[in-house]
Parts: C-alpha cells; structure tokens; sequence
C-alpha cells in the first residue's frame, strides 16, 4: 500500500489522490483543454479579423466617417478600432494563459493511466505547433501589423512599437518558460529582460511612414488642423476639401483635384502640385516655401498674403488671381499665363 501511495501523483494540494480524485481531475483536464481550444479557435478569428481589417486603405485614419462592424462592439470608428482591438488582443490573451496553466496543473496531477482519451492542443505532437504559434507568437505578429498602420499618424507610431516590443519579449520568455523551469531557461528568461531596454533604445525600425491615399475621393471632407506632412495624395480628389491650418509639409498633390479646396493658413513647405488643379482654392496666408507648382492651375486661386518665396511656378496657369501682399521672392514664374 505505502509503495502504491508513492507511485500516485501528488494533487494540487500536494496530497496523494485517491481514484475518485483522480476521476475528477480527468474530468476537470477535458473541460479545461475544451475550452482553450474553443477560446484559442477564437482568439485566432479575431486575430484574422484584425489582420483583414488593416488591409483598408489610409483614408480611413484620416475621415471621422469611417466606420467598422466589430464583434460584439457594433459600429465603430476605425480610429477606434486602431486603439481598443491591441488591448482586446492581449486581455484574450492574458485570459487564455491562465486557463493554460490550469490545465497544466491538472496534467500533472493525473496519473498515465487515468489521462483522458482525448487529443489536446497542448499536448498533441501534431497540433503542438499550431498551439505554440497561437500562444506565443501571433499576438506579437499582429501587434507589428498594428504599429504599421498607426506609423502613419505622429507619436502613435512610437506609442505602438513600444507596446509591441514589450509584448513580444514577454512572449519570448512565455515562450522559453512554458513548461518546467531549470537554470538554463531562468538564464534566458533574465538576459531578454536585460537587453529589451537597450533594443527599444538602439533599434532602427521605421516608425513613421507617408499616408498613402493616391486616387482616394476626400471631396468635401474636413480634414482641418490635421498632421499630413508627407502625405500622397497623387491624383486625389481633394475638391471643396476644408484643409485649414493643416499640416502638409513635402505633401505630394501631382495631378490631384483641389479646386475650391480650403488651404487658408495651410503649411505646404516643398509640396508638390505639378500638375493640379488649384482652381477656386482658397491659399489665403498659405506657407508654399519651395513649393512646386509646375503647371498647376490656379485660375481663381485665393493667393493673398501667402509666402511663395522659391517656389515654382513654372507654366502655372494664373487667371484672377488674388496676390495682395503675396510674397514672391525667388519664385519662378516663367511661361506663366
């Protein structure tokens, strides 16, 4: 009897399990693994979804109507979407680990002989796999998806990547401690935390990039005081737009539709409007520093007290134009009609 005793698996109060206990446990470890894979099924679509949902073009970070169906939540902004999904992603996570460490209690609990005959996804060499890329590694991939898309508006770029990094080094040790603890594994574990304070310091990854809203339609949209510097908006329809005091610096208008748009106040240092249609636009005190507006139209164009000191208007079409105080040091207007 004391040799039976010895053999059996200790519970989780460190007692040893008689075989009704040992039943329960059984029982206990099917629902358990049940309901990871359940959850992990569905914290996968979510992550799809994600996935899927990023894809959309930039305009949607910019136009206040833009809107998406989440799961659960209904109708929501796409700027909202941008900031809650990241911290629904890791709460689901959060909660899927600690299911996984139950279940990993009770697995060690239970003797060979009373495990349930059941395929787990923890257990399962041919699912293993797929488990450990569930748990470990998606939710810094789509993380990185997610600071991608927010590089395009300032300080969300940082905010994002910072966050990402944080989650994908508590990944990594999840990862290296997910099963026993030894030396080696503690060893790791201490040398990630060391050096992630150092990468976040030293790491070069690209945490702005240009909007990218070539041929999009933003006629009539209000996109007033907004931060554009950089922006493409290469044959974009821009008409009757309201871009006040925004901030468009080395924007790109080739060949984009800006007639009757508002650029009062505007700060359009080395932007470039070759070819556009400025026709009807209000640049009232406009900064066009350096601007190149090489065979644009600005029949009409509200010009007044606008600095075009350097820019280019070379073959720029110039009917009724408004240039009272209009600063034109340095400016080329050869072949200007």
């Amino acid at each position: 009897m004391r040799k039976l005793q010895t053999q059996t698996p200790a519970g989780l109060d460190g007692g040893a399990l008689d075989d009704d206990e040992q039943k329960e446990i059984a029982a206990a470890l099917v629902k358990t693994g049940d309901f990871i894979s359940r959850f992990m099924m569905a914290y996968a679509s979510f992550v799809a979804f994600c996935v899927f949902t990023l894809q959309s073009p930039d305009r949607n970070l910019i136009v206040a109507q833009a809107k998406l169906s989440m799961p659960f939540a209904g109708n929501v902004s796409f700027m909202t979407f941008i900031v809650v999904a990241p911290f629904v992603l890791i709460t689901m996570r959060v909660c899927l680990e600690f299911y996984v460490i139950r279940w990993r209690q009770l697995d060690a609990a239970i003797a060979p002989e009373n495990e349930p005959k059941t395929i787990s996804p923890l257990k399962h060499p041919q699912l293993i796999f797929f488990t450990n890329s569930v748990l470990y590694f998606m939710l810094p991939a789509i993380l990185f998806l997610f600071t991608w898309k927010a590089a395009a508006m300032p300080v969300w770029g940082v905010s994002f990547l910072v966050l990402t990094l944080f989650c994908f080094f508590v990944q990594l040790c999840g990862f290296f401690m997910r099963e026993k603890m030894c030396p080696v594994k503690i060893l790791i574990t201490m040398i990630v935390f060391a050096l992630a304070p150092f990468v976040l310091y030293f790491v070069e990854v690209p945490i702005n990039r240009d909007l990218d809203l070539v041929r999009e339609n933003l006629a009539g949209q209000y996109l007033a005081h907004r931060e554009l510097e950089g922006a493409d908006f290469n044959e974009a329809d821009l008409s009757g737009a309201n871009l006040n005091a925004a901030n468009l610096n080395a924007a790109n208008f080739t060949g984009a539709n800006l007639s009757s748009a508002d650029l009062s106040e505007t700060i359009l240092r080395e932007a470039n409007f070759t070819g556009a249609d400025l026709s009807g636009a209000n640049l009232f005190h406009a900064n066009l520093f350096s601007a190149i507006l090489t065979d644009a139209n600005l029949s009409g164009a509200n010009l007044s007290n606008a600095i075009l000191l350097g820019a280019n208007l070379d073959d720029a079409i110039q009917i009724d134009n408004n240039l009272h105080r209009t600063n034109l040091d340095g400016a080329i207007l050869t072949n200007d009609n």
